[in-house]
């Protein structure tokens, strides 16, 4: 990654002559707890994405959908409004969103089974790293191009 120091944008360079500015990217982080909003948020500044807008819940989460162009949604899977596959399975379902890419993080010990992983790209523990969400988005931006 390369720094633009005149404008603050973090630059990557993929292929030879091709160059994605990653803060034009905009993230949807939904989770029901502020504190899980933040340490999302802020991990992903850390890695050179800064346009982030939260949602506490599904319903916030329609509507920023239909007003702001998102890239890519984190969502917890335990949702106090609709559990996350659901969510996943709402965006996958609207055509014009439908292939954006949708990461899910879960609570403890919690695993998917395969079926539950059909509407969504990946998924982070709680004890992700900063390093791990960085992964994890690089591959589902690279499965949705």
């Amino acid at each position: 990654m390369i720094e633009n120091t005149e404008t603050s944008e973090v630059l990557e360079i993929k292929g030879e002559n091709e160059i994605v500015t990653t803060n034009d990217l905009v993230f949807l982080v939904v989770d029901g707890f502020f504190t899980m909003r933040r340490i999302l948020k802020r991990q992903l500044h850390d890695i050179g994405y800064n346009n982030v807008v939260e949602a506490s819940d599904c319903q916030q989460a329609h509507s920023v959908l239909k007003d702001i162009t998102i890239d890519l949604v984190i969502t917890d899977w335990n949702l106090t409004d609709m559990v996350g596959g659901r969510l996943a399975q709402s965006i996958r379902n609207d055509v014009p969103i439908g292939a954006m890419p949708i990461i899910v993080t879960l609570s403890g010990e919690m695993t998917l089974t395969e079926a539950e992983m059909t509407n969504i790209d990946d998924y982070l523990n709680s004890t992700h790293s900063a390093d791990d969400l960085k992964e994890k988005i690089n591959k589902a931006l690279k499965k949705r191009i």
